[in-house]
């Protein structure tokens, strides 16, 4: 099932499209999202949640925030909802690959007559990723807060990415 689309690319995640554009980012759509899920579910939770409108799956799809009982001494978790989630990290994979673009010559750094590149773009794009990741990890910890619901759960950890610049 697809669960994004180019059009859900607005607002903090927010990319330029236009007829060049709209298919590199669907490519990367397509690329990402499952593997995005079965790691976040574990391949059996995946299936089970996958198109399911049973109300113990759409909670993990849409935004929800709660405080742990079992752990973290009572930590609040937030989580923007699945497709936010999604469209932060397929974001910050588009957007970190045509931060180069590959030529015939070799990779190249855009570069404008009225401008420069800036760390700050950089920095923007690992808080994008940071931002997906507190969704991600919201996600599971409710999952493994709620682990008689979902024994099935065997999603991979994810961790901050260190910056490359």
């Amino acid at each position: 099932m697809a669960f994004l689309s180019t059009t859900d690319f607005v607002g903090k995640n927010s990319v330029s499209l236009n007829e060049f554009t709209e298919s590199d980012l669907q490519s990367y759509i397509d690329r990402y999202e499952t593997k995005l899920l079965v790691e976040l579910f574990g391949k059996a939770l995946y299936d089970l949640w996958n198109g399911s409108t049973d109300a113990i799956y759409t909670t993990l799809t849409a935004p929800l925030i709660f405080q742990s009982e079992n752990c973290c001494s009572g930590k609040v978790y937030e989580s923007k909802g699945i497709k936010e989630m999604l469209a932060g990290f397929i974001y910050w994979e588009y957007e970190r690959d045509i931060y180069t673009q590959r030529t015939l010559n070799g990779s190249m750094k855009q570069t404008s007559e009225n401008g420069e590149d800036s760390s700050h773009a950089m920095s923007n794009l690992h808080g994008r990723y940071d931002e997906a990741l507190e969704t991600y990890n919201a996600i599971q910890a409710y999952i493994e807060e709620n682990s008689s619901i979902y024994p099935e759960f065997n999603g991979v950890k994810k961790f901050t990415v260190i910056p490359f610049f």
